[in-house]
């Protein structure tokens, strides 16, 4: 599992990682007007097409 961080994240400006991680903690797609703070409401409305396909 170290490898992941060492390959993925070490090779980034530490700026842009901070700013994912902030993302990560404090983004919320419910904080307008259109949810009022109904966080669930607000993944409810999200419309996405998917393929869901088996793999190992």
């Amino acid at each position: 599992m170290s490898g992941v961080y060492e390959y993925s994240f070490m090779k980034m400006d530490p700026h842009n990682f901070l700013a994912m991680l902030w993302t990560g903690q404090f983004a919320d797609i419910s904080a307008n007007h259109a949810y009022n703070g109904d966080f669930d409401k607000a993944l409810r409305s999200i419309k996405a097409s998917a393929f869901i396909m088996p793999g190992s």
